[in-house]
This record gives C-alpha cells, structure tokens and sequence, in this order.
C-alpha cells in the first residue's frame, strides 16, 4: 500500500544525486540565460514594432533559430537533472520524484517571474488579430512568430537563472546524504 506521507525527496528514494558542476558549466549555463534574456527582450521589440506597423529588419528571422540554441539546451539540462534521479525507482516513484522536483525548483523562481511566464504563456497561446500589424505580409509573419518567440525565450530564461540552479542544488544535496 502507498504511504500517504507527504512527498520529500531522499537519496534512497531519488538515486544517488548528480556530481558537482564544472565552473564551466556554470558559467555556460549562466550565458545560455543571458542569451534567452537578450532573445527575449529582442524579440519583444520586433513584435512591439511589429504591432505598431513597423517592418523589422530581416535580420530579426534570426530570432528564430536562436529560440533553438537555448531552448534545447534547457530540455537536455532538466532531462539529465530527472535521469539522475530515477536509479532504481519504480514508474509511479520516478514520476513523483520529477514532481516533486519541478515544484520545489519552481519555488526559487520570483512571483514577477511566475506571473510573466502564466502572461507570456495565455498571450502566446492567443490567436487574436492585432490592429496595427505591419502593413506587409512579412510583418505579419513576423508579428505572429514573434509571439512564440516571446514564450520560448522567457521560458529558458526563467529556467537558467532560477529553476536549473535550484533542482541542480536539490539533487546535488540529496546526493550527499
């Protein structure tokens, strides 16, 4: 029968943790986040134009594969953070562990984060017209890119500066009991 307890992590329940982290690491996981702030507040910028009927330059398409440079980055990151966790546990265990994992790291990140990711995440999913677009057919491609560029940057963002440190601390903890 289950236990009813309330769910905390420990090592004999996650595996034995991750080793710690080069300071290269660090320090490329840091510049994967400052490149999805930069892509983030770029990308803002091309789709405020954009609203307003400005045409971005062409160069703003380049956006689009630097979504693909840092995002990822972010899924292989957490998916070795879950991998390591699950030696030795169950289905149903190791889906618990990621849970719990997720929300404890979710708890680093501040409320202002969590509130621009829900904003981001409902205004990204929105199909609406916007008056004003760009007059051409290129701004309003641009426009429409621009709103997932929006979601898929602040995302990794989000996950570099806060959640990724975090879940690496959290495993790197419960590996040293």
């Amino acid at each position: 029968m289950a236990n009813h307890r309330s769910f905390r992590l420990t090592r004999t329940e996650c595996g034995h943790g991750l080793a710690p982290q080069s300071p290269f690491t660090r320090s490329f996981k840091r510049l994967l986040g400052v490149l999805a702030l930069v892509g983030f507040v770029a990308s803002l910028i091309v789709h405020v134009t954009a609203l307003f009927g400005i045409d971005p330059p062409r160069l703003s398409w380049l956006l689009h594969v630097g979504v693909f440079l840092v995002f990822i980055p972010m899924v292989l990151t957490w998916r070795r953070l879950v991998l390591s966790r699950q030696t030795g546990l169950s289905m149903a265990e190791a889906k618990r562990a990621h849970g719990e994992l997720f929300w404890q790291s979710l708890a680093s990140v501040p409320r202002w984060g969590k509130v621009a990711c829900v904003l981001c995440c409902a205004y990204s999913m929105t199909m609406g017209m916007a008056v004003g677009m760009a007059g051409g057919q290129d701004g309003k491609m641009i426009y429409s890119f621009s709103r997932g560029w929006l979601f898929f940057y602040l995302i990794p963002t989000v996950y570099f500066f806060w959640v990724e440190p975090r879940a690496r601390e959290i495993s790197e903890t419960l590996g040293e009991l």
